[in-house]
């Protein structure tokens, strides 16, 4: 084979790894959540994960019992919970636990109630939920006053993305290729 040739082989099998293991750490883990709160007002939805835990990525929920427009609980009514405070920042010093927003509105001035969301990593694959409080803490509760009582999260098992998979098993059979063809030369 020509130098040239097994040159721009290896490149191409070292950057489909590379792609391989790149793309299946980037990918969200996507749980069901049902939190219920003290106030008897209740959240159902999505929450993603990035795949390691770090941050929320997004949400997508309904928190019944509050209202869009209106700040505090009303015992009636709805309001969609679809994005997370500053893109998903980690308000939580500590390196075992996570907290964040998640938000009502439309945007970052415009939003009515939130959901302090807080959770334990320290135990994965299981995801640790926080306790309800009624702080500025890291605790589960909507705008500070109104407790988590009870919840829990349904994180499904891992599964590598098709595209993840294929660039890797591509990149892997560049690799054996370029060895079986050393061994014939």
């Amino acid at each position: 084979m020509h130098k040239t040739a097994k040159g721009l082989l290896t490149a191409v099998a070292i950057g489909g790894l590379m792609l391989g293991f790149s793309q299946s750490a980037n990918a969200l883990v996507i749980t069901m959540a049902d939190l219920k709160f003290e106030s008897g007002a209740e959240f159902t939805g999505q929450i993603s994960f990035l795949d390691d835990f770090s941050a929320v990525a997004a949400v997508s929920g309904t928190l019944t019992g509050y209202q869009e427009g209106t700040n505090g609980f009303i015992g009636s009514g709805s309001t969609s919970i679809d994005w997370v405070w500053l893109g998903g920042a980690d308000f939580n010093p500590s390196p075992t636990q996570v907290a964040t927003f998640l938000m009502d509105g439309v945007d970052g001035s415009n939003y009515w109630n939130w959901i302090s969301f807080a959770y334990d990593i320290s135990s994965l694959p299981a995801l640790i939920l926080a306790p309800g409080g009624t702080n500025y803490g890291f605790v589960i509760n909507v705008d500070y006053n109104d407790p988590m009582v009870s919840g829990g999260l349904s994180i499904p098992t891992a599964v590598p993305l098709p595209g993840s998979l294929a660039l890797l098993l591509s990149g892997l059979a560049g690799v054996g290729f370029l060895g079986r063809s050393r061994k014939a030369a």
